[in-house]
């Protein structure tokens, strides 16, 4: 009886197919650890679990009484690339005080209005840093609405007094503020002339496409960043358990 004969300290054909599909099913269903934030599931990829260990590295030596000042590159490393839904559950869940405000602070120079509200929630935490954080957080995103909750619902004064300096000024005032602005720039010496084209229509206010054409450009410009912000890992993908 003839047939081909395997090398020795191999698997058979078929066995080395199905090795090697139980390795592939073994790493498919080795994924990342989750968390549920706002009825979603989030996975908590490598630029979370970056984070996640520079929270705890900087939480440990802030008990040990060392200097923050090490850790500055790896915090900037981590605005950007973390994703807005990790940042917002730990900071519903932590209570360490160093934590709380990195985080926040990290939001802040992020501007990810995604987590504009639990941002607000330590609008009365016990902490004057904390509390001064979230005011100045709540400035860089623009959160004026929550800022006028703190000027008049706040529990602390001073959380009440540095909300309201950083109350949003008038339309008028910004515009004047912007006149006055370009009146003080040099007018150059010389002039440039504008040449119109006598069949060019300018006027009545009308686009030169029509506005549903106008929008479907936009749509696919917004969707362009969407995907290039998810290739980056700035964002997650969630996905709804079943």
């Amino acid at each position: 009886m003839t047939g081909e004969v395997e090398p020795r300290g191999q698997y058979p054909k078929h066995r080395r197919n199905q090795s090697w599909l139980a390795g592939f099913l073994t790493r498919l269903l080795r994924l990342p650890p989750s968390f549920r934030l706002g009825g979603k599931r989030y996975r908590v990829w490598s630029s979370g679990q970056r984070a996640i260990r520079l929270l705890q590295d900087v939480s440990v030596a802030s008990q040990k009484g060392e200097s923050l000042l090490p850790f500055r590159s790896r915090i900037r490393r981590v605005i950007h690339a973390t994703p807005p839904a990790l940042l917002s559950a730990i900071l519903r869940n932590t209570k360490d005080e160093v934590v709380v405000r990195l985080t926040i602070w990290i939001l802040g120079r992020s501007h990810e209005h995604f987590s504009t509200r639990f941002v607000f929630a330590h609008h009365d935490h016990q902490s004057p840093r904390v509390r001064n954080e979230v005011i100045r957080t709540l400035k860089r995103l623009n959160a004026w609405r929550y800022l006028e909750l703190i000027a008049s619902k706040g529990r602390y004064s001073d959380a009440r007094e540095h909300a309201i300096e950083n109350e949003r000024p008038e339309y008028a005032d910004r515009l004047h503020n912007l006149l006055g602005l370009l009146e003080s720039r040099p007018v150059p010496e010389h002039t440039v002339n504008l040449f119109v084209s006598d069949d060019a229509r300018i006027g009545n206010g009308t686009p030169p496409r029509p506005a549903w054409r106008i929008r479907r450009v936009l749509r696919r410009i917004h969707l362009m960043i969407r995907m290039s912000n998810l290739r980056r890992g700035r964002f997650f993908w969630p996905f709804h358990s079943t």
